[in-house]
């Protein structure tokens, strides 16, 4: 299983609820920010997700998508729900 880390910016409100419902479509998520969540997933590229979710919004020229595979690598945090925390140590 592989962890991303998903950030984006994106104006509208509207868009961004339909950018957390696509990233709520993988079966194990967490809300890091509002614009910053992870998933665990079986997919093994991070470009496979950003395309995923692009193609899906419809991705627009003044916003942006990043996508960071976190699997095995240190994290730190500060002030983490300790849930959200627990999550990214499973």
């Amino acid at each position: 299983m592989n962890i991303y880390l998903i950030t984006f910016q994106i104006a509208s409100e509207d868009r961004r609820n339909n950018m957390v419902n696509l990233i709520k479509e993988h079966s194990s998520w967490a809300r890091i920010t509002d614009c910053t969540w992870c998933v665990k997933t079986e997919i093994g590229k991070a470009s496979e997700i950003r395309d995923q979710l692009a193609t899906k919004l419809g991705i627009q020229s003044d916003e942006r998508i990043m996508v960071v595979n976190m699997t095995n690598s240190a994290w730190g945090s500060y002030n983490l729900p300790k849930n959200v925390a627990d999550w990214l140590k499973e």
